[in-house]
């Protein structure tokens, strides 16, 4: 198959065959413009002579916020930023006022309509909240009235049953005290016949077909589980209550608690999230909003907030982010900045990271969702000089280095190095132990090609034999790294590589990666070093690779640039506008650069 998304080619440089035992591949890359700069436990409280839901706040709203704190949102508006904040809002409601309620389609599944019913519920219960213009309130309830007459929610593809409950929840809980008993009622089934209950029999592993969206996310350590789990919880602590709903919220709530921490164990230490930036903030926006509402609701998350590493989680986008605001968008993750990312405020809060806040209010302009409002506490929000803000980060077990010559500048260079390519549990992983993005002059240089189309056939197959590993994106040669020996079989070992030595000083950093468990059986040693040197101008590429026989060696770069090589392959000048960067191979001295297409190897599948 082959994959043509780029207008510019891709750079490889290809080896002949080589008789050596020790390869070496150094490239440096050289600015053409000179002065660029343990799982919780639960508490007595959930003993079984204490019911969660006997704990809840018998008042509405008590999700994510209280009466109180949509009293004082409403205080605040004549104030920066909510004035802007707010009347960006109103504009976004606009043309929800006059689009006709969302409607039932199930092709491939339900969760695009149940991503529009959210989006749109929220919008209009905060903005009813804040002004009290029945328009938002009869808007939301032609929207959730319209999908509560829905068949189903499709649990069969869980996620847009708990996308949906999610907005039930909130339309129900927020707008509470404005609807008729009768409307109450609506609601409530709703939520409990397509929302709850099929939950139940998804945790109790009775669902029908036995699939893993059906049922086997229950134990998911993925962004399924933070889905799932939130958008079920937030819709028991909405009716838990309510006589007919006490006992499936009981359930669901205790399920919820006891099943988070199989994904939470997955931000520890350093808060990582493998799955990269676009899951990590899918993954976060229920997580967050889960902790939100049981604080809200119960005044108690039983101790999920102090999982390890998940206050030190809202690094990984601020890390993952170039310099100009492109991700390090590895296996399935988009280059694209996530657009909304207000649980980073809800973090700062809890945890008290202002850097984290300062981050999101850079970025709510244009973009402001409603949760943007709850959980932005006034302040005075330190950049990263002030705060003394590393440059270098790094993510253990994610095995992720991050490297750049300043914040706050388009124009820096910035290095993002992946060293594992994850293990067959990881969901969303490629084959791309060793590859890199680089940025500077305000283009990305080695460009990741991210997700391909879900669709595929066997796109998610994973494992030694996954069908996952026969597409040009997801295997190694359609990542900025290395391969050895190509064939028809997965590029790379499905293995743990670990960033082993990282240094930094003002003038200089780099990091170094053992991908040896990566080329098991094709290199005795294989180790990938990339360091900013030179004032942090420069950027060198180091790979060492021994091995005993003849060896095959393609060395890859991926690039939108317009490339133009030397005669004798050595070096290339790349182009973007009015930007240059000059590439060169150092060593070894009979390897050379060629442009090819981004399409697999005359040996792969």
């Amino acid at each position: 198959m082959q994959i043509h998304s780029y207008q510019q080619p891709p750079i490889r440089s290809t080896s002949r065959r080589m008789w050596w035992s020790r390869l070496l591949f150094i490239v440096c890359f050289v600015m053409a413009v000179i002065g660029i700069p343990s799982s919780p436990s639960l508490p007595a409280a959930h003993a079984e002579d204490m019911p969660i839901t006997a704990q809840l706040n018998n008042t509405h709203p008590r999700l994510l916020a209280t009466q109180a704190d949509f009293d004082r949102l409403r205080s605040e508006l004549d104030s920066e930023p909510y004035q802007s904040w707010y009347q960006e809002l109103t504009q976004k409601a606009q043309p929800v006022l006059t689009a006709p309620p969302s409607t039932y389609t199930n092709t491939p599944n339900l969760l695009p309509t149940s991503r529009t019913v959210l989006s749109r519920v929220l919008l209009l219960a905060m903005l009813y909240q804040l002004d009290e213009d029945t328009v938002y309130l009869d808007r939301a309830w032609k929207e959730l009235e319209a999908a509560a007459n829905f068949p189903d929610w499709n649990p069969n593809h869980f996620l847009d049953t708990a996308e949906m409950t999610h907005a039930f929840a909130i339309g129900y809980d927020w707008l509470y005290n404005h609807w008729t008993e009768a409307q109450r009622d609506t609601l409530r089934t709703a939520i409990l016949t397509k929302g709850l209950n099929p939950g139940i029999e998804a945790y109790r592993g009775t669902a029908t077909p036995p699939t893993y969206d059906r049922q086997g996310w229950v134990d998911t350590t993925n962004n399924w589980n933070f889905v799932c789990n939130g958008g079920l919880s937030l819709g028991a602590l909405a009716i838990g209550d309510a006589p007919e709903a006490r006992a499936a919220a009981e359930e669901v709530l205790r399920e919820g608690i006891e099943r988070l921490p199989n994904a939470l164990e997955r931000f520890a230490p350093d808060g990582a999230w493998d799955e990269g930036v676009s899951y990590w903030g899918y993954a976060t926006t229920y997580l967050t909003a889960h902790l939100s509402a049981m604080q809200t609701a119960l005044g108690n998350d039983y101790g999920l907030s102090q999982s390890p590493g998940l206050a030190d989680t809202g690094l990984l986008p601020i890390a993952l982010t170039g310099s100009f605001n492109q991700t390090f968008n590895f296996g399935d993750a988009e280059s694209s900045e996530p657009n909304s990312m207000p649980q980073l405020f809800w973090l700062d809060t809890q945890y008290d990271r202002p850097e984290y806040a300062w981050w999101r209010t850079q970025r709510v302009t244009d973009n402001v969702q409603p949760n943007d409002l709850l959980w932005y506490i006034p302040n005075d929000y330190p950049g990263p000089r002030a705060s003394n803000f590393s440059r270098e980060q790094y993510f253990r077990n994610a095995e992720i280095a991050t490297m750049r010559s300043a914040w706050e500048d388009p124009n820096a260079l910035y290095v993002g190095l992946k060293g594992s390519s994850g293990n067959p549990d990881q969901s969303h992983a490629d084959l791309d132990a060793g590859t890199f993005v680089f940025d500077a002059l305000g283009v990305r240089w080695a460009d990741e090609m991210g997700l391909d189309n879900y669709g595929l056939p066997g796109y998610f197959s994973y494992g030694p034999n996954g069908q996952r590993w026969t597409y040009y994106r997801k295997r190694a040669e359609g990542q900025n790294t290395f391969i050895i020996n190509p064939d028809a079989s997965h590029d790379q070992n499905i293995a743990v590589s670990r960033i082993t030595t990282r240094e930094s000083s003002p003038l200089a950093a780099y990091a170094i990666t053992d991908l040896t468990p990566a080329y098991e059986d094709r290199a005795n040693e294989a180790q990938r070093g990339i360091k900013l040197f030179n004032h942090r101008r420069h950027m060198l590429v180091q790979d060492e690779i021994q091995i005993d026989n003849p060896t095959d060696a393609w060395w890859f770069m991926h690039t939108r640039a317009r490339a133009q090589v030397s005669d004798d392959g050595q070096s290339a000048m790349l182009y973007s506008g009015e930007q240059r960067v000059w590439v060169r191979i150092l060593s070894p001295t009979d390897a050379a650069l060629h442009i090819l297409d981004p399409k697999p190897m005359p040996s792969s599948p």
